[in-house]
């Protein structure tokens, strides 16, 4: 069996909904988190190495407005706690959820935004307590992972100069190891935007979304690969004439 996430409109307001479905595509159940008359989404979510599950989505409370919103439930997808992250600098700005791992020493690292495009990482404890976070300016991270050396690595884009795809490394401390800029195919100049990323298994990273430093300027899905310290190995973009873009590797 495995969980979809996403949101529904229950309660007086969109709440986080939780479907199992069964190997053969028959739900088996389903289930609202949230509370009556507030917007809460449900981003993304993973297995957690207790059976049950962590869900990463958005809440709307008075006086912060929308939050990065952090769920556990057991494996019927009853929740355990819940936690809220709020920068209180972007008061007046909503925050957006985007990727959460756990990591190998059973907590959790997740990436969201605020402020426009700002990157947010936050790296919690098994409680959900947070252990520490971190903001890049001008930068949109939407895939997170721990790496095989136990590292944490962002993906996304870049709006420092124009907009290109964005990865980052940090030690699992919070601590900068590396960051690094790609520009389209053959070093054009456009529009590149990182939606999906992983590991390899030479312990490089590969990463793909769109770009439009195309002959025609169309959106052409757009991949790239790198070794273990972010240096780029290869490129190449995919596409017809009409537009397209890649989300997930």
């Amino acid at each position: 069996d495995f969980v979809a996430i996403g949101s529904a409109y229950a309660t007086g307001g969109y709440d986080m909904y939780l479907v199992q479905i069964s190997t053969n595509g028959v739900q088996q159940y389903a289930n609202t988190l949230g509370t009556t008359n507030n917007a809460e989404h449900g981003a993304d979510i993973k297995s957690t190495n207790d059976g049950g599950y962590i869900c990463l989505g958005t809440k709307y409370r008075s006086g912060t407005g929308q939050d990065l919103w952090l769920v556990k439930t057991d494996l019927n997808t009853n929740e355990q706690w819940s936690k809220y992250f709020s920068n209180d600098d972007w008061s007046s700005s909503p925050e957006y959820a985007y990727s959460i791992e756990q990591t190998s020493d059973g907590g959790y690292v997740f990436v969201g935004s605020a402020n426009g495009e700002t990157c947010y990482i936050i790296r919690t404890g098994s409680d959900g307590n947070q252990l520490w976070n971190h903001t890049y300016p001008n930068s949109v991270g939407t895939t997170v992972l721990e790496s095989s050396d136990g590292g944490i690595v962002v993906s996304g884009w870049s709006s420092i100069d124009s907009y290109d795809f964005w990865l980052l490394k940090l030690d699992d401390s919070g601590t900068e190891m590396w960051q690094r800029f790609f520009s389209g195919f053959d070093g054009g100049d456009g529009t590149e935007i990182a939606y999906g990323m992983d590991e390899t298994s030479d312990g490089g990273f590969v990463l793909v979304g769109y770009t439009n430093a195309t002959s025609n300027n169309s959106d052409d899905i757009y991949v790239i690969k790198t070794d273990s310290n972010g240096n780029l190995e290869w490129n190449k973009t995919y596409g017809t004439l009409q537009t397209g873009g890649g989300y997930s590797v």
